[in-house]
């Protein structure tokens, strides 16, 4: 069975953006910034754009600051936008749940 399951906790990296569907629905989109486990040189962290056309979704977005930690759950989708000549993929996560996160206290340590 395939299993498209997609679970995140990061930082808010700026302000959301919206855009209008042709379908009238509007697209809610921001960058998480995750974490890699094991680092490499150059590479610590993944920023990842997330989705959603639910409001509800969208008004707890737009409550968060840059930098505020988040859990989101979801699916990864692939979108393909532009003239049939110059296709772009983009692979993003569509957002079915989103929380505030907790923040580890190695965190609130250092943060003190």
């Amino acid at each position: 069975m395939d299993h498209n399951d997609v679970q995140l906790t990061g930082k808010l990296s700026g302000a959301p953006e919206h855009r209008e569907m042709p379908s009238g629905d509007t697209q809610t989109a921001w960058r998480l910034v995750v974490r890699r486990p094991q680092p490499r040189p150059r590479a610590v962290v993944d920023t990842i754009r997330c989705v959603t056309y639910d409001p509800d979704i969208t008004a707890f977005v737009e409550g968060l600051a840059s930098g505020d930690r988040m859990e989101i759950s979801g699916a990864i989708r692939c979108r393909i936008y532009g003239p049939s000549q110059a296709k772009v993929w983009r692979y993003e996560v569509e957002v079915a749940t989103a929380t505030r996160a907790v923040v580890p206290e190695s965190e609130a340590v250092a943060a003190c």
